[in-house]
This record gives structure tokens, sequence and C-alpha cells, in this order.
């Protein structure tokens, strides 16, 4: 026996959780048959604290007092008679140095080599050879060696006759002088005239650009005053002026575009019931704190909805008992794309009907009516009685349209409102830029999306429950829980059934007395159709036998139910109600399972007490629930 009490149940919601290099020595060995010049060798230069400062001087020999080659490798001696070949190798070793920052000296040396006893002192170094060897002067980088040079002293400088003078850098063709003297003396002059060339350039370059700044604003106010000097040639042909208002943009401005003309018509009225007599009621601009609403709508700004230029309201009543009332609203925008925007906002509001005591019982797909058009069936229970709403939204151009008519018994059908407003559509489009109506067509569909989970129920798609004034609400959907066992007949573990996606949502009353009291919601993706059809009739199969397996359990015959989905999706399943017996008399459960697709959608309900739903209902909210699944991907 299965004894659950009545006090312990609880929806699915309450069960969840840089190395240096040596430096180069050049060293010229004096040749007597090449005018002087000798030639060089290369050897590393070391600092040595006895030396004058200027570093020891090596001769080419290794520690043991021979000549090492390695490190007195010989250059190129030049050919005999060669002159100046001195002053070649020379130039060559200033410009190798140039990065060194140290200008070796720019002249030309021909004094003969000094003698060797003039290089020697009274004790001499046992490193020094009995070769004539010059002096070495130390640069700071590299040793350069001079011929003229010995440690005592400097021969005088003597002007060679055959050296190259090197003249300052001048500017070429910059001034006409007669010699190149006073060309030299006038550079300060050169810099001086520079200086007032520029001046004279940048006065001439703002002149222009004030000057064109100047034209331009010229151009610009001239363009504007033609442009409002420009007149309006008559149209010679005024009987095609009609035929092309349908496609011309607006001549009249969005806060004139709206009259009495624009609004639904008692004639017009005749179309939705044709055995009463309409009159209009009340006719007024804007929308007044006190002014009646449409089904759906509370009447505060929607949030998101750009604001309406011009809104007229009208509404009409009829004749006779329990008579028919009817309201039209039709609200001007700056542009067609302010009224799209607009159009969408509203759609969403009332795809989802969160008005207390609201409830969406059908959706409707409305053609032919302007640019853009849908309609519900909504019932609305208030202070005891229900009233049925056949709302239309549409719009043409820069006007948006609800029509909402109203009976206390069943609701007008949604095609018989929609030819009363394409009535007056075809008025409004020629001014407002759209579409005009064409042949209406209405078929059934889902509701417009709306919700705050949009792919689950919405607010508006659960009826109110008895004489409780309450809101439903849903808490944040999560994966459902292995410990949910529903009416205990389903044999399902919906935590690790295969699906590819499970996802479920549990809806609780707003102001509900009974915490216990709830609705559940399960979508599992399976991996194709088949795969959902088949889960939801195996589901169907445990439902409908768990009295054989439970003792406790009584099952009504299970019920088909059939809708459409968004894009046509055909949706299939079945709806059941189970009770199970326990200490104090039994318990009562709604299930049902359709298939949408690849998706499968189950739905349970406890009731409590006067807390139910009736069979239409629930059968409703099963197809409702696949039809909200096919709006998301």
């Amino acid at each position: 026996m299965v004894d659950p009490e009545r006090a312990n149940y609880r929806p699915r919601r309450a069960l969840i959780e840089p190395d240096s290099s040596p430096e180069e020595v050049v060293v010229e060995e004096p040749d007597s048959g090449s005018n002087g010049a000798g030639t060089r060798h290369f050897v590393d230069q070391e600092p040595d604290s006895g030396s004058n400062g200027a570093g020891t001087r090596h001769n080419g020999r290794g520690t043991n007092g021979h000549r090492d080659s390695t490190s007195l490798p010989t250059a190129t001696t030049p050919a005999a008679g060669d002159a100046g070949s001195d002053w070649a190798t020379s130039r060559r070793r200033i410009f190798a140095d140039l990065e060194d920052d140290i200008a070796p000296p720019l002249y030309r040396d021909n004094s003969p080599p000094p003698s060797l006893a003039a290089n020697t002192s009274d004790a001499p170094n046992e490193l020094e050879d009995t070769d004539p060897r010059p002096s070495l002067i130390d640069t700071g980088h590299g040793t350069w060696v001079r011929s003229a040079l010995t440690s005592a002293a400097q021969q005088p400088r003597t002007q060679d006759e055959e050296a190259t003078t090197i003249l300052p850098r001048t500017s070429s063709g910059s001034r006409n002088t007669s010699s190149w003297q006073e060309t030299i003396d006038d550079f300060s002059d050169l810099d001086d005239d520079r200086p007032r060339l520029n001046r004279w350039v940048k006065l001439g370059l703002i002149i222009a650009a004030v000057a064109a700044v100047v034209g331009l604003g010229l151009w610009l106010l001239i363009t504007a005053v033609r442009g409002d000097q420009q007149t309006v040639t008559p149209n010679p042909n005024p009987s095609g002026a009609a035929d092309n208002q349908a496609s011309a943009a607006p001549t009249n401005p969005p806060a004139t575009l709206l009259d009495d003309n624009s609004l639904i018509k008692p004639a017009d009225a005749k179309r939705v019931v044709t055995d009463r007599t309409w009159k209009v009621a009340v006719t007024q601009s804007g929308t007044p704190d006190q002014a009646a609403q449409p089904a759906c709508f509370s009447g505060a700004p929607l949030e998101g909805q750009p604001a309406a230029a011009q809104t007229m309201l009208r509404t009409l009543s009829a004749s006779g008992k329990q008579p028919p009332s009817m309201l039209h609203q039709a609200e001007a925008f700056a542009s067609p794309a302010e009224a799209t925007a607009a159009y969408r906002v509203a759609l969403k509001t009332l795809g989802s009907c969160s008005e207390l005591g609201s409830y969406l019982r059908s959706g409707w797909s409305v053609t032919g009516l302007g640019d853009d058009a849908a309609g519900v069936v909504v019932s609305v229970k208030k202070e005891g009685e229900t009233q049925h709403h056949s709302v239309v939204l549409s719009r043409t151009g820069t006007v948006l349209n609800i029509a909402d008519v109203a009976q206390p018994d069943t609701a007008v059908q949604i095609g018989k409102v929609a030819n009363a407003l394409a009535a007056v559509t075809n008025i409004q489009c020629r001014g407002a830029a759209g579409a005009c109506p064409g042949t209406v067509s209405v078929k059934a569909a889902p509701p417009p999306v709306g919700g705050d989970q949009p792919g689950f129920l919405a607010t508006g798609d659960l009826p109110p429950l008895g004489n409780v004034e309450s809101l439903w609400v849903g808490d944040a959907p999560d994966v459902p829980q292995g410990e949910f066992v529903g009416a205990q007949c389903e044999n399902v573990n919906w935590a690790t059934t295969p699906a590819n996606v499970r996802i479920a949502r549990t809806y609780l009353l707003e102001q509900g007395a009974d915490p216990g009291f709830g609705l559940d919601e399960i979508i599992l993706t399976m991996k194709n159709q088949k795969a959902a059809s088949d889960f939801v009739s195996s589901v169907r199969k445990n439902v409908a036998n768990c009295p054989k397996r439970k003792l406790t359990a009584s099952v009504s015959s299970t019920t088909s139910v059939s809708g459409i989905g968004a894009s046509g999706i055909k949706i299939n399943g079945w709806t059941a109600t189970v009770s199970q017996k326990v200490s104090k008399g039994s318990l009562k459960y709604r299930v049902g399972a359709v298939a949408a697709g690849s998706k499968v959608i189950y739905t349970f309900l406890s009731p409590k007490d006067r807390l139910d739903l009736t069979d239409s209902q629930w059968k409703d909210i099963a197809v409702r629930a696949g039809q909200r699944a096919t709006q998301v991907k």
C-alpha cells in the first residue's frame, strides 16, 4: 500500500539543489721601395700600467721571442712606385672606424722613418725586436702608427701640395655668389631667409582655408533658402492620385494622421455581430487613466515600446440583452520602423497576457490585414464574471491597431473581428505608407511568443483556479530530479532517461494558500522525432497499466490530444487522471505527455481540494505546452 500523507506532498520545486671584441692595432712597417709607405700588420693591444699609460707595445712575436704568425698577419704590400698608396690606406682605415666616433688624422706624412736608436732606451725591453718599429699612439679604441711620430717628440707637420682639402658642406644653388668664400660666409643669411618664406606660405594657406569655409557656408545658406521656396506642382492627373496613395509616403504628419474616420464605425461593427444595432459610446484622444483597455494590456506604457505621436480610442456598444462590446485603439508613430518596434512589443505582451484573471484560450494567425497581424482569444475572470475577448493586433505602415470584441457567453470568431478592422485599415494605409488589406485569412496557431522563459508555459497559459485571485509564477528552469515520481505510475527516472537535453520548471500560485500545490513541466529533447513519439507512447502504456502493478492506483482512460505548433509542427499525445489510495482517502493527479517534433513535453498537476482544473483545461494545457516548446529551437 502506498500511503503518502497529503500534507507531505510537495511539487518538484520543493525537492530541488654583448662580448667585447679585441681592438685592432695597425702597424706600418717602413719599406724603402715604396716611398715611405710601410707594410701594415695587425696586433692585439693589451693594457700595461708600466707603459706610460698607452698600453704595452707588441712587435708581433709570441712569448718565446719569435714572430707569431697568428697574431701578426701581413697586409697586402702596395706596389713600388705607387705614389699616394699610404694615403689611400689611411683613408680606408679612417672610414672603417667611423662607428668608433674617433676620427684619425686627415693628413699624410712623408718624413723618413726615425732611426732605431731614437726609439730605444738605455735599458732595452726584452720584448722589443731589432727591427725598426714605429711608435704606437693609443687613441682609446685602436692604435694608429704614424711614421712621423716618435716617442720623444712629434715632427712638425708639413703641408702637402697634393693633399686634398676637405671643404665645408654647402647648399648648392642656394645663392648666386662670385666666390665660394662668400657662399660659406653667407650661411647665416640662408637660415634667416627660410622662416620668412614659411611664414608667407602659412599666411596664404590660412587665407585660403578661411575663404573655403566662407564659400561653403554661403552655398549651404543659398541651398536652404531655395529649398524653402520650392512649391509643390499640382498633379495634372488628379484621378490617378488615389491609386498612388497606398505606396507613397504619408503626406500628413503623424500628429494629424488619425481622425474619426480612422476608427471603427457602427457600420463596420455590423461585420462582427449582424443582428445587433451598434453605436459609438466614447471617442477620445490619448489614453486617460480611466479609459478602457484591451485584454492583456494594463494601460501602463509598455517597456521598450516607442512613444506614439498620436493615440485615439473608441468604444462601441450593441443593443439587446448581454450585448457584446467593442474597443478600437489606434496609434500613429513617426515612422514605419517605430511602428514595427511597437508592434513587436505589443505582440509579446499579448502572448504573455500576464494580467490577473486572464487566460489565453487559443491563438490565431491572421494574413491579408495590412503589414502584420495576429489574434488571440482570452478569457478574463473579474469579480466572479467571465468575459471572452477576441483580440486582433495589426499594423499598416506607421499605424498600430488593436480591436477587442468581448461578450459573456462565447468568444466571437477572430475572422469577424479581423474583417471589421480591415474596413478602417483600408482608409489608414493610404496615409500611413503601409499595406492595404486584401483577402483576410485566419488559421489556428500558437499564441504569440511570450512569457519570461520562451519555450515554457507563459503566465497566461495557466487559467485561474477557483476563487483564488493570483497569478501563476514559475521558478528558474533546472534539470529534473530523480526523486520526482509524479503520479507514481509513469515508471520513468527523469534524471537518467536517454535524452540529449533535460530541463524542468515548477509553477506555483503567487498568492496560493497551499505551498504543496503546483504544476510541473519537464521537456526532453530526444535524438529524433521517432524517439520522442515512442517515448510518449511508452509512458502512456505505463500509466494505463498502473492498476495492474499497484493495487492502490486507479486510472481514468487516457485521452488523446493533438494540435499545431510553430512552423506547422504536429503535436500528438495524451492526458489522464490518476488516483492513489491512502489511509485517509485518496490523492488525485493530472498527467499529460505530448510529442512535438523531437521534443517530449510532460505536464503534471496535483489538485488540492478546490484548487483544480477541468478536464478540458488540462487538455488545453498539455497541447499549449507542446506549442510553446516548438517556438524555440
